[in-house]
């Protein structure tokens, strides 16, 4: 069996045991799985987690050999699929823009972690809430209050005209995902 996913890494490629990754290459571990099997996750969300979004490159990877799966509800209570593999192919390394648009069309749970562990720019967050697949306004305002909070209050801005500006501009993208060009 073998599962398609995404590994986080260090900026400069290599994952917490100075192991050096590769595009193209194949990788593979003697050790038992759940003790030493290298970590691939499912959604690409989740691969920020406990990296700084500014020292992380993303490999998407093909698992295969011994897997482990470990599926669970995680601290915002969304499902994860989260696998430990003996082996691991390097399929590429993507971009900002590539990780970008997988994010446009995922899901408003992975959206949510996604804005909690990785930094966007405004822009993208904004292109990100108009292309977002869900017409449920609960999990648009959920994640655009989520991008507020991380992003405007977090990192100052004194204003609060600003904010509030800000803050209805989020809104506004959030509420009309599905058409392009509103908002302020």
């Amino acid at each position: 069996m073998e599962i398609r996913g995404y590994k986080a890494l260090f900026a400069d490629r290599t994952d917490r045991n100075g192991v050096l990754y590769e595009e193209g290459k194949d990788y593979h571990t003697d050790a038992p799985v759940d003790k030493g099997g290298m970590l691939v996750c499912g959604h690409l969300s989740d691969v920020f987690r406990n990296f700084d979004p500014n020292d992380v490159t993303v490999a998407e990877v093909t698992a295969s050999g011994d897997l482990l799966e470990f599926s669970n509800h995680d601290w915002q209570e969304s499902y994860t699929d989260l696998f430990l593999a003996s082996d691991l192919h390097v399929e590429k390394f993507l971009s900002r823009e590539e990780i970008m648009d997988i994010m446009k069309s995922a899901y408003p749970s992975d959206v949510v972690k996604f804005f909690a562990t990785y930094n966007p720019t405004e822009e993208e967050a904004f292109e990100i809430l108009r292309s977002c697949n869900s017409k449920d306004h609960e999990n648009r305002a959920k994640m655009a209050y989520l991008y507020f909070i991380k992003h405007i209050n977090v990192y100052a801005v004194k204003d609060l005209e600003d904010k509030k500006r800000i803050l209805e501009k989020v809104l506004d993208n959030g509420q009309d995902s599905n058409q392009r060009g509103k908002g302020k």
